[in-house]
């Protein structure tokens, strides 16, 4: 039922792969048994992805990313992967149909250059401008508008890798601390701070599935890399966790993905959302990056 009820609304956000972009078309690689995916640097930048299991890793497409900030996001049902993709004049935000393949492109994403985030309906998207562009866009219905975040008219952004969680809420970085954000109906944040660990950056927050938790990286004075946190969306809960980057909680909120160059190459690890328990996931040449659970279908 809950794929059903979002079809219409990402129908809304796409249009068919056409005219200057070329015809539709589907992947060589399908979705169908993928459960997390993450970006691959080697001479370009690739997706991969595996199943739940660990098992069936393959390369999936080229896509572009930009750092900081998670160029890939699944639809809230699980059922469509967006993310930018390199073109001969500019990137393109696109969307996959995980079951068919079949790749559209995101009506508005134009102004959308790193970091985006469906919002817990499917209707919109939440992104950052290009690496020159500090602005946030709103993305819906075909157009992106620029998210007023003072209340004082649009301008440069001082918001930072918008997170859109399965409450409405939105989690960010806000003159370098981890934020709450409302949107409001003429897009004016409202934000509260989070607690977190004095830091001059606070960065990549990801929610857990039921609303209720965040995790994020912070920069560790000893060690000089970041560290993963655990924080509570109420009350006053912080909790260290192990050194990593490009934190994300599993489907069912038990697990926390995230990546690390402990071994030499950046690879992709998993631990227990307490911080016991890490395994190694990736195990290849060059560097992966940017792990994404696949939501529950």
């Amino acid at each position: 039922m809950a794929s059903r009820l979002l079809l219409a609304p990402l129908l809304a956000l796409v249009a068919l792969a056409t005219g200057s972009g070329g015809s539709a078309n589907a992947r060589s690689s399908s979705l169908a048994d993928v459960g997390l995916v993450w970006l691959h640097g080697g001479r370009s930048t690739e997706l991969w992805g595996m199943r739940v299991d660990g098992r069936g890793e393959r390369p999936l497409w080229p896509v572009l990313s930009f750092e900081p900030g998670l160029s890939i996001g699944w639809s809230p049902d699980g059922t469509h992967l967006v993310y930018y993709e390199p073109g001969r004049e500019q990137a393109r935000l696109y969307v996959t149909d995980a079951t068919t393949g079949r790749r559209s492109v995101v009506q508005g994403g134009s102004a959308c250059g790193r970091t985006v985030s469906f919002s817990p309906d499917g209707h919109s998207l939440l992104c950052e401008g290009n690496p020159e562009d500090e602005r946030v866009y709103l993305v819906t219905g075909g157009r992106a508008r620029e998210v007023d975040e003072s209340g004082q008219g649009p301008g440069d952004s001082v918001l930072g890798e918008p997170a859109w969680g399965p409450t409405g809420l939105i989690a960010g970085t806000y003159l370098s601390s981890l934020s709450l954000f409302s949107l409001s109906r003429n897009l004016h944040l409202l934000a509260r701070t989070l607690p977190q660990p004095q830091s001059d950056y606070n960065q990549n927050p990801a929610w857990s599935p039921d609303g209720r938790s965040i995790v994020f990286e912070s920069p560790d004075a000893k060690s000089h890399k970041n560290r993963i946190w655990i924080t509570t969306t109420v009350g006053n809960h912080l909790r260290a966790l192990g050194l990593g980057d490009d934190p994300q909680f599993s489907p069912d909120g038990g697990w926390i993905a995230f990546d690390s160059d402990r071994s030499g190459d950046r690879e992709i690890y998993v631990m227990r959302r307490d911080g016991s328990d890490v395994r190694r996931v990736t195990h290849r040449p060059g560097d992966d990056y940017s792990p994404l659970w696949r939501p529950d279908r």
